[in-house]
């Protein structure tokens, strides 16, 4: 079972990310916007793994994005819509590597729509609890592919 605590990200990660959770939602679907866009130039394998993917994909991550933000403190509370993502991601075979790659890519998009107001502190903020979560879908993923291999 996957331990869904925020004591590995340091108060002040977590401080500075809620504190800016009102700019994440507001600029949340323009980052989920430059981010697709940006991730398959950049990973046109990511193409395949979207082929199927709701119309409203972009919504939905800028929504995820916005929750994670504003309950980076209790992540408890996610945890269903963690695990909806997890089997998501299971049927569609993503693996940690994916995650390698569309971290900076999202964290690109965050910088470029957040604008002046992602100084280098909000941006390595964004870094760590970007990692954060992708380890805990990592784990979760794993998880499931190891049930399924059973």
């Amino acid at each position: 079972m996957v331990k869904l605590t925020s004591s590995e990200l340091s108060q002040d990660i977590i401080c500075l990310i809620k504190n800016l959770s009102p700019i994440i939602a507001n600029k949340s679907l323009e980052i989920t916007h430059l981010m697709y866009d940006k991730l398959f130039v950049k990973y046109p394998q990511f193409i395949d793994m979207f082929k199927d993917a709701p119309k409203n994909q972009p919504v939905l991550l800028a929504e995820a994005l916005s929750a994670y933000a504003v309950n980076i403190d209790n992540l408890k509370i996610l945890e269903p819509a963690l695990r909806i993502i997890a089997v998501t991601h299971v049927a569609v075979g993503v693996k940690p590597q994916h995650y390698r790659m569309l971290g900076p890519v999202l964290i690109g998009a965050t910088e470029e729509a957040i604008g002046k107001e992602a100084t280098i502190e909000f941006i390595d903020a964004v870094r760590e609890a970007y990692k954060y979560i992708s380890d805990i879908l990592i784990e979760m993923e794993s998880e499931m592919y190891k049930e399924f291999m059973d």
